[in-house]
């Protein structure tokens, strides 16, 4: 089964509005706690805050959930996108490591399209995430220099 993070909040700083364009329509699965809410034909998502701890989420131009827990994680699995509100800090640990996992191969596969000989894709596997960005940015800052 093929998937792929669309959206995450871990519930902490700022919320912004995010719109998330779907190429095509999808079934969309919204997952509360134990209560899932099912909305067919969503060709877009977007993703509010209301107050400080409440969520609005659209789904198109019909259908909108609220939710006082602003932990949110989307992801596109084949013809259908999962939207689940994180109850618990296990949950969050995982997906917070699933999106640092997305992350350090963004930033791998950067370096190595970009810096081939700088470093070798073993070495780079061995970084701690917060030592990949601080190297992507370095090569940003040098890139910006020229």
């Amino acid at each position: 089964m093929r998937s792929n993070n669309l959206y995450f909040n871990s519930g902490e700083g700022k919320m912004e509005n995010q719109q998330i364009v779907l190429n095509g329509a999808r079934t969309v699965t919204v997952i509360d706690g134990s209560t899932e809410f099912l909305v067919n034909n969503v060709r877009k998502i977007d993703i509010k805050a209301i107050e400080h701890n409440k969520i609005k989420i659209s789904l198109g131009p019909q259908v909108a959930f609220v939710s006082d827990n602003k932990k949110i994680v989307i992801n596109e699995e084949n013809d259908s996108v999962c939207i689940e509100m994180l109850n618990s800090q296990e949950q969050l640990s995982k997906y917070t490591n699933v999106v640092n996992k997305q992350e350090a191969k963004g930033i791998i596969d950067y370096i190595q399209e970009y810096a081939p000989d700088l470093y070798t894709f073993e070495a780079l596997l061995a970084q701690p995430i917060e030592e990949l960005r601080k190297l992507k940015e370095s090569m940003d800052d040098l890139a910006n220099c020229y």
